[in-house]
């Protein structure tokens, strides 16, 4: 992770989640997007890049995060939300209940207990219109908390296995470094 450079696995996870995303909005519409977990705002930025009507909000745990994130991407978010995206999905006056076309919450499962992280994955397919997408590494990888923020401690592994127990769908998995997997819950049954 860093503010300025992308991993290959950033890439790799951005232009899957891109193509997720096109499978159910046009370049022409104004849809809305949940970015949970904005790190530095690099999905923001690879989606208004393709859809520059998108209406991006974030949310991330971590305020020194948030305010990189604003200063880096802030033109990206319609509005950003200093919160922990499990309160905000189930609190009516953080955001909880509302709707957004597409969520996003890349790389953030695995920093939730695991006894919470089932009722999250359905706040999050909950919370979308068209399409929920959930990045994650496969199965439980050590890290522990990294540019001071100690929300970036890994406290849980999920496979693609669980996600689709739980009804989500597996779209790519990739094996190699830090082996990540791309799950998504489609409402509208044209993602592949």
């Amino acid at each position: 992770m860093s503010r300025t450079k992308l991993s290959r696995r950033q890439v790799w996870r951005m232009a899957l989640q891109n193509q997720l995303i096109g499978q159910v909005v046009t370049r022409e519409e104004a849809w809305t997007m949940l970015d949970l977990g904005t790190e530095f705002g690099h999905s923001a930025r690879a989606v208004k890049a393709e859809w520059p009507k998108a209406r991006i909000t974030g949310v991330e745990v971590h305020a020194p995060t948030l305010e990189a994130c604003c200063k880096d991407a802030g033109e990206h978010y319609r509005e950003t939300v200093l919160a922990d995206a499990r309160e905000f999905l189930w609190r009516p006056d953080l955001g909880g209940q509302k709707k957004w076309d597409v969520v996003l919450a890349a790389e953030i499962v695995e920093h939730i207990p695991k006894e919470d992280g089932a009722k999250f994955l359905g706040n999050v397919a909950d919370a979308a219109r068209r399409l929920a997408i959930v990045t994650s590494p496969i199965g439980y990888q050590p890290q522990g908390p990294i540019y001071d923020n100690p929300h970036q401690e890994h406290v849980s592994g999920w496979t693609p296995e669980e996600l689709e127990a739980l009804g989500w769908k597996t779209h790519a998995v990739l094996p190699q470094g830090f082996a990540l997997f791309v799950s998504y819950f489609d409402k509208t049954g044209r993602c592949p």
